[in-house]
């Protein structure tokens, strides 16, 4: 576990608030000490990328929040 509760293989929701938009990814880690508290400290996989994310921004998804078309 890490401050925000999140486990590999979480699917996390990040939220822009200004542009009112939102990504969903693949929780894979935590940023290294001692970048731990920089900007981005989430690590996600969106589609083939891997990008950092602001955790205080992600939230965790859980059965029933998304469905697969």
């Amino acid at each position: 576990m890490n401050k925000y509760g999140f486990k590999k293989g979480d699917l996390l929701k990040w939220t822009d608030y200004v542009k009112d938009e939102s990504v969903v990814g693949l929780f894979l880690d935590m940023r290294p000490e001692p970048n731990m508290n920089l900007a981005g400290d989430v690590i996600v996989l969106v589609g083939d990328k891997r990008v950092n994310w602001d955790g205080w921004q992600c939230e965790k998804l859980v059965k029933g929040e998304w469905t697969c078309k």
